[in-house]
């Protein structure tokens, strides 16, 4: 479970912390359980879907974002 963004008030707002921390929310045997310590961007949850299907992220996708939660 993820929201689409953070904001600040009713706006998506700038690039700012309070606009790309998400609500995060995740369950499966390849996860970390009880939870991550650093804040989830918004961009992590791509980075996270792909390693949790077991795809490897390549450098030449140029991903923002780097998976959170999953077992090594």
């Amino acid at each position: 479970v993820v929201s689409d963004h953070g904001g600040i008030e009713k706006m998506h707002g700038p690039d700012v912390p309070e606009c790309r921390v998400i609500l995060f929310i995740a369950n499966g045997q390849s996860l970390i359980a009880g939870g991550v310590d650093a804040p989830v961007d918004v961009v992590d949850v791509a980075a996270t879907v792909l390693s949790y299907m077991g795809m490897d992220i390549e450098k030449e996708w140029d991903l923002d974002g780097d998976p959170v939660g999953i077992t090594a």
